[in-house]
């Protein structure tokens, strides 16, 4: 091979994507060998991630982007890209909101409206944040169909496909995602500094206020700390939390004898 023929398969390889293997077995080529001498024993060509054999985290991330009506990118930057949490969230929200629409039916029925549109709020609001944009849509036309007071006919439609979009979601979630494990014993409860209860507080109403999903990080990471704040409360603020009713978390705080107004 001459010089201008070297100079040419130098440009061709800077102008691709520099694949180390692909690389090293080109310059190899153009090193003299000596007489009747093999030449030297290349290594094997490394595992490109996604490319010949992929991680169990990117199987399960290639998975959820899969599922219709799941905008996986948009849920992550809830958990700040953390997979295995925002997985676990995702578990959570496919097992707790089953029975809501029954419940609102039966809100509708007894004509306790304000009870409806909350459920259909807290639908809507877990949705958005996990990026389960149809769900989402479908729970805020029912929650606007609920506030504005229209008639059964109308609303019962927008029920039944809000209720659909949630089991269908929850199908394709049940199918790829593994089972939680179980927690660990909780910990004694820990003895609390008002500015540590004061803080804690604080952030919790300002991120249920918002609806934001990061509230549920904050309850599983100072269980014993709530459960010694909140007293009989904290059952009750626990499932609330968990069911993504983060209004109804709001006014178990706001309410609690144990706690000093905000």
């Amino acid at each position: 091979m001459n010089l201008s023929c070297r100079r040419t398969d130098v440009m061709c390889i800077s102008a691709r994507i520099c694949i180390p293997a692909v690389l090293f077995n080109t310059l190899i080529k153009w090193l003299p060998q000596p007489a009747n001498k093999p030449g030297p024993e290349l290594p094997s060509p490394p595992v490109m991630p996604g490319i010949g054999g992929q991680s169990e985290e990117a199987v399960l991330r290639l998975a959820l982007d899969q599922i219709p009506g799941l905008d996986a990118s948009f849920g992550l930057q809830s958990v700040r890209g953390r997979l295995a949490s925002y997985c676990r969230l995702l578990g959570k929200f496919s097992s707790t909101h089953d029975d809501d629409f029954a419940q609102i039916q039966q809100y509708l029925a007894g004509a306790k409206t304000a009870d409806a549109r909350r459920l259909a709020h807290s639908i809507k609001g877990a949705a958005g944040t996990l990026g389960a944009i149809a769900l989402q849509k479908k729970a805020a036309a029912l929650e606007a169909a609920i506030r504005d007071e229209l008639p059964m006919a109308t609303i019962e439609p927008l029920l039944n496909d809000c209720a659909n979009s949630y089991r269908q979601l929850s199908a394709h979630l049940d199918a790829i995602l593994a089972a939680p494990s179980s927690q660990a014993d909780t910990p004694p409860p820990p003895v609390i500094q008002d500015a540590a209860r004061d803080s804690l507080l604080s952030e919790l109403r300002s991120h249920l206020r918002s609806g934001d999903i990061v509230c549920l990080n904050l309850l599983n990471q100072n269980i014993a700390m709530l459960q010694e704040i909140l007293g009989h409360d904290y059952r009750p603020f626990e499932t609330a939390i968990n069911s993504f009713d983060f209004e109804g978390a709001l006014t178990i705080l706001d309410r609690s004898p144990s706690i000093r107004p905000a």
